[in-house]
């Protein structure tokens, strides 16, 4: 009351909650005796106020009217003033130290705060269990939530990745087969090709009807034998003969490969190439719908198989985490009871403590009143609503703490 009354004179915002219920106005005065010189005097002067000089200084009276309506009048020495002369006067004459705590005390969160300070150690430990607890229960309860109302979306989820994994396990690629078929087909598709260049080739290697001059064997054959009749003379030339016969056995082994990919060209027919481009089409089905490439096919799969069993434990995680719910939430309450319990034995320690100081400021029979009631649902600070109430004097209402008293619509 006394902050308020000196703010108001001071010029401080007006505000109608002063005014006592059912009052039409409240009123805050002070008479203020200043020495000579003082700058208060000489600014009140300038604004028109009257001021009483006696030997030695000077007598100043401040006033302010606050209606019901929330309206203002501010008076300066027994002259209206500007409610900013007020505060511009004020400034020399108090300086109000404090953090603002009579007026955040008005809040549930801060007085609840100011109780839980007081009762100290002994609540400290049961609220942290408690907390810790309370968030592992909301963090339950959401990824709860989150699985229920997600439940047919992820049954959709399952039964396309269902499908998609039975049409590729019907497929059943293989890594690096969508290449190798391709090379296959191209293969296939030039077979006429490939065969006559294949049998020129090996005719041209072999054949003893190639012509006068002999296929290359024979040739190279003729080259060896002549180079050896002289070997024996020059040893250049028996090197060169040891290697027309190492080059006489590799066009034997290619003379074999060709005839043998003759043979296999001939076994390939256009059955085969149907086959490769049916199988191509189905891995070409496989791309087009899940990744570029088969073996990026088969990465996806994988993946998908690990995303379907988590799917499929869905209903599972419900179960159990439907159970932590329930049981964390009876846990919970049986902390916050104890939280609550400690709390109760402080409300009535911190009321008595400050009902003996108001006592000290002139208000005997004023007390705290402290009321815990249970809130409507578990909160992160326990289960307590906790509000702070002055009541004046005996047989009168508690009020809300930081609030006028309702005897009071006049402050001298």
């Amino acid at each position: 009351m006394v902050v308020t009354a000196v703010g108001l004179l001071l010029g401080a915002r007006s505000d109608a909650g002063a005014v006592r219920s059912g009052a039409k106005s409240a009123t805050a005065e002070a008479v203020l005796k200043l020495d000579a010189g003082h700058p208060a005097i000489a600014r009140a002067v300038e604004a028109g106020a009257d001021v009483e000089e006696f030997d030695g200084g000077a007598e100043l009276i401040l006033a302010r009217r606050l209606g019901a309506d929330g309206r203002s009048r501010a008076f300066l020495g027994g002259r209206a003033a500007p409610v900013g002369v007020l505060a511009e006067i004020g400034e020399t004459l108090v300086v109000v130290h404090g953090q603002s705590d009579q007026i955040r005390l008005k809040g549930a969160a801060a007085q609840r705060g100011a109780l839980d300070k007081f009762a100290g150690d002994a609540l400290a430990g049961p609220m942290a269990s408690y907390q810790e607890l309370y968030s592992h229960w909301k963090a339950s309860q959401a990824e709860l939530e989150t699985l229920r109302s997600a439940a047919r979306d992820r049954l959709r989820e399952a039964e396309s990745l269902e499908a998609a994994l039975a049409e590729i396990s019907t497929v059943d690629p293989q890594p690096g087969e969508d290449e190798s078929l391709k090379a296959e087909a191209v293969k296939l598709a030039n077979v006429e090709e490939l065969r006559i260049a294949a049998n020129t080739a090996h005719q041209a290697l072999i054949a003893e009807d190639y012509g006068d001059a002999g296929d290359a064997t024979t040739l190279v054959d003729v080259a060896k034998r002549t180079l050896e009749h002289v070997a024996e003379h020059d040893a250049e030339l028996g090197s060169a003969a040891a290697r027309l016969a190492e080059v006489g056995f590799l066009l034997n082994d290619i003379a074999t490969e060709l005839a043998s990919y003759q043979a296999g060209l001939d076994s390939e027919g256009p059955e085969r190439l149907a086959e490769i481009e049916d199988r191509r089409s189905s891995l070409a089905t496989l791309v087009r719908k899940y990744a570029p490439s088969i073996d990026e096919v088969l990465v996806w799969a994988e993946n998908a198989r690990v995303r379907f069993d988590e799917l499929q434990d869905d209903s599972t995680r419900i179960e159990a985490l439907d159970a932590d719910v329930v049981r964390t939430e009876a846990e919970l309450q049986t902390q916050a009871a104890a939280v609550s319990k400690i709390r109760a034995k402080a409300a009535k320690d911190l009321s008595g403590r400050v009902s003996a100081e108001l006592k000290a400021l002139a208000m005997a029979d004023a007390t705290l009143v402290i009321t815990r009631e249970a809130a409507s649902q578990l909160t992160p600070h326990g289960a307590d609503e906790i509000t702070f109430l002055l009541q004046p004097h005996s047989g009168a209402l508690p009020v809300r703490w930081a609030r006028a008293p309702p005897a009071a619509n006049s402050l001298a």
